[in-house]
């Protein structure tokens, strides 16, 4: 018999769409934990976006665009300057990564994050690149964060970013050990 985790087997059991379980559970931390919200937040800053303030996450918050992402984080003013949409094997939308770039706010910093396996980033972060080019929007020079995080800027203050899963969940667990928040640190393993 094959191991797994908890939430491989639940994944596999009860969702069609398994980047929908993930996601559930990365809002549960981030909110459950003002120290894995901030490493989130210091993560997406090595971009070198600028967020305001402390950001609330929720799922699931469709808008006048008719775009649902996955994740966003609205800064202190109601404003939607994290926009994550979780990604395993799952094609992209016709919404991405347009529509959800545009839904940014123009006069702040913001970024469309996705968060993919590592095997998948390169694919995925080729085809958000060419959809950017079909779009007429300019994109910046490519930078590597890290091995697993690859950034450009698009449109003026604007990222878009591909990192993986293992380096989203590695930096959240290192900063919830530092803490000792060992049930935080139990559910991301």
């Amino acid at each position: 018999m094959q191991h797994q985790s908890l939430f491989g087997h639940l994944a596999t059991k009860f969702g069609e769409h398994p980047e929908n379980l993930a996601t559930e559970s990365l809002n549960y931390i981030l909110n459950r934990s003002v120290v894995a919200k901030k490493a989130f937040s210091q993560l997406i800053e090595q971009t070198g976006v600028r967020l305001r303030g402390k950001l609330n996450f929720q799922t699931q918050a469709g808008g006048d665009d008719n775009a649902v992402p996955d994740l966003v984080g609205t800064d202190i003013e109601g404003k939607q300057t994290v926009i994550t949409e979780v990604k395993f094997w799952a094609g992209l939308t016709d919404k991405q990564p347009i529509v959800y770039l545009n839904r940014l706010p123009r006069n702040t910093g913001g970024i469309l994050l996705f968060i993919a396996p590592a095997k998948r980033s390169p694919i995925l972060w080729s085809e958000l690149l060419r959809r950017c080019q079909d779009s007429g929007l300019a994109v910046g020079r490519e930078r590597s964060i890290h091995n697993e995080f690859t950034a450009a800027n698009v449109i003026p203050k604007h990222v878009l970013a591909v990192v993986s899963w293992r380096s989203v969940l590695l930096v959240i667990l290192a900063a919830v050990e530092s803490e000792a928040q060992t049930e935080i640190a139990a559910d991301i393993r």
